[in-house]
C-alpha cells in the first residue's frame, strides 16, 4: 500500500510532460523491486524448505513436495477445528483480556514456592498504546499526517489480517503489530511537545512536561517488567504473589 501509494501520489504531483521520463524510472524500479521483493525473499523460503525436500522419498521431485507442504499447511490451519482453553479472538488481544498459561513447575511447591510462564504484553505499553493508535488512526484520516498514515499502515498490515481467520487464534498473533504501539505513542509524544511550554530550567538543563512523561513512562514499563516478570520468566516465586497480579478475569498464572 505504501509502495504503489507512493507511486500514484509522485505521478499525480509531476506535470504532464515530464510523466514519460518518470514512467521509465517507475518500470526499472518495480523491477528491482520485483527482484528484491518477490524474488529473492521466495528463494530465500524455497530454501528454507531444503533439508525437508532433500529427503530421499522428495528428492526426485523437489518442486512437487514444496507446493504439497504449501497446500497442506494452508488445508491444516484452513479446517483447524480445534479448541483451546486459552485461546483468545482478534478483538480481545488490545486489551490483553487473556495471556496464555505456557508453563508450570510443581516440583517447587515443597519449598512453598512455584514456577510459573505466561505469554503477554507489557500493561502500560498495549493500554497506552491502544489509546495512541487510535489518536494516529485519527490524524492519519484527518491531518493526512505522513507519519501518522505508515503507522497506521504498519499496525493495521499486522492486525487486521486476523480479523477474517476462523481457526484458534492466540494473543501471540498480535506481537507484531506492538512495534507499531511504540511508534503510535512516540507520535503522540512528538505531536504533544510541539505545543509543550518549557519547564523552569534546572542549571543548564532545559525540558517541558511531554519530555519528562516520556522517561516517566520509560520508567514505569521497566516497573511492570520487573513486576511480572515472576510470571513470564518461571522464576521462584510464591503462589499469593503470582495471584496477586491476576487483574483481569481472564488472567490465569497458576492453579
Amino acid at each position: 500500500m505504501l509502495f504503489f501509494g507512493k507511486l500514484f501520489v509522485t505521478w499525480r504531483d509531476t506535470p504532464a510532460k515530464q510523466r514519460s521520463v518518470l514512467l521509465k524510472r517507475m518500470e526499472v524500479l518495480c523491477l528491482w523491486c520485483c527482484l528484491f521483493f518477490i524474488a529473492v525473499p521466495f528463494a530465500i523460503y524455497f530454501a528454507a524448505f531444503l533439508p525437508v525436500t532433500l529427503l530421499p522419498q522428495n528428492a526426485d521431485h523437489i518442486w512437487s513436495s514444496f507446493w504439497s507442504y504449501q497446500t497442506h499447511m494452508l488445508s491444516y490451519h484452513a479446517g483447524l477445528t480445534a479448541t483451546h482453553d486459552f485461546a483468545s479472538p482478534w478483538y480481545e488481544w488490545p486489551l490483553m483480556l487473556r495471556p496464555i498459561w505456557y508453563f508450570f513447575n510443581a516440583d517447587m511447591t515443597a519449598s512453598g514456592q512455584i514456577g510459573t510462564m505466561v505469554c503477554m504484553g507489557n500493561p502500560p505499553l498495549w493500554w497506552a498504546g491502544l489509546g495512541a493508535m487510535i489518536a494516529v488512526l485519527v490524524a492519519a484520516v484527518r491531518d493526512r499526517s505522513l507519519a501518522a498514515r505508515v503507522t497506521a499502515v504498519g499496525f493495521l498490515a499486522a492486525y487486521l489480517p486476523w480479523v477474517g481467520i476462523s481457526r484458534t487464534t492466540f494473543i501471540y498473533h498480535y506481537f507484531s503489530a506492538v512495534p507499531m504501539l511504540c511508534l503510535a505513542l512516540v507520535y503522540v509524544c512528538w505531536k504533544l511537545d510541539q505545543s509543550a511550554k518549557p519547564l523552569p530550567a534546572i542549571g543548564k538543563l532545559k525540558t517541558n512536561a511531554v519530555t519528562l512523561s516520556m522517561v516517566g513512562f520509560v520508567l514505569l514499563l521497566f516497573i511492570f517488567w520487573c513486576l511480572f516478570w515472576p510470571v513470564i520468566s518461571g522464576a521462584p516465586t510464591s503462589s499469593e504473589a503470582v495471584h496477586a497480579l491476576e487483574w483481569l478475569p481472564g488472567w490465569y498464572f497458576a492453579p
